[in-house]
């Protein structure tokens, strides 16, 4: 399977695993993902988050920017693939509920 069809397949299935009231910020952090570079990526994501994010906000920003790593060293094949997606469903899940 195509490693850039891999990934839009899994945005979709994580953004559709989260609250409502949090959507916008997991919709725009996860469109970040798609962007050429970590660099870009870390440029993206905070963007996200208002000009004055709450704790849990932090939190999540920190916990996807170790996925965007996963994401950013991997090849295209690499089978850390999964450590990537299971990584961005965690985010997600602790965001929503803890």
């Amino acid at each position: 399977m195509n490693f850039n069809f891999q990934i839009l397949i899994s945005t979709v299935f994580i953004a559709l695993a989260f609250s409502a009231d949090r959507k916008p910020i997991i919709d725009c952090v996860t469109a970040c993902i798609h962007k050429e570079s970590l660099a870009d990526w870390n440029n993206c994501a905070p963007k996200c988050f208002s000009s004055s994010p709450d704790k849990k906000d932090e939190n999540y920003l920190k916990c996807e920017t170790k996925c965007a790593k996963l994401r950013f060293t991997m090849e295209e094949d690499d089978a850390k693939f999964s450590d990537f997606e299971n990584c961005n469903q965690a985010c997600v899940y602790d965001y929503n509920v803890l």
